[in-house]
């Protein structure tokens, strides 16, 4: 039998092969439902952004979007709709207060959610925060239709928002 190359790991833990530890680290990382919180808070007007964008087989529009992106207090919003884009400009006072709504919310902890009894040609929505480097990203299906109404209030939010900014 040949003898297998070890690692320490460091003072107190026990030593495995290299392979090994690498795919141990890689499934825990990849481990569904298991994200990690990301620390939204901190200096939004540098580099920050709110995007939600929506699929739905019926309506008008069959992909959606809306962006916020702050850079250096200094804030575009982006409207997508199908192949059309839009940007203009918004108020950072704006979009600071949207993300604290979203803050209040627990924007930074938020997961995938999905309704208990699915129902058909329902929008499924994608949320994106991001500060800096720190990125919370999940989707909702169904959001008028979920126990947890934060992912409900901050989609409505943010399209009132993007209502009153709409060419």
């Amino acid at each position: 039998m040949a003898d297998r190359k070890v690692v320490p790991l460091g003072p107190g833990f026990f030593r495995v092969p290299p392979l090994l530890g690498l795919v141990t680290l890689l499934a825990i990382a990849a481990a569904p439902g298991q994200a990690a919180a990301a620390d939204l808070s901190g200096d939004l007007s540098v580099d920050s952004t709110i995007e939600l964008s929506w699929k739905s087989s019926i309506g008008p529009h069959e992909v959606n979007s809306v962006a916020m992106t702050t850079r250096f207090g200094e804030t575009t919003l982006t409207i997508g709709k199908d192949d059309l884009r839009s940007d203009s400009g918004m108020s950072y006072e704006e979009c600071a207060s949207l993300w604290q709504f979203a803050l209040e919310r627990d924007a930074g902890n938020m997961v995938d959610a999905f309704p208990e009894a699915p129902l058909p040609d329902l929008a499924e929505f994608t949320f994106v925060f991001r500060n800096g480097a720190q990125v919370n990203k999940f989707s909702a299906y169904g959001v008028e239709f979920l126990s947890d109404s934060r992912y409900r209030e901050i989609a409505r939010e943010i399209l009132e928002i993007s209502k009153k900014h709409s060419p």
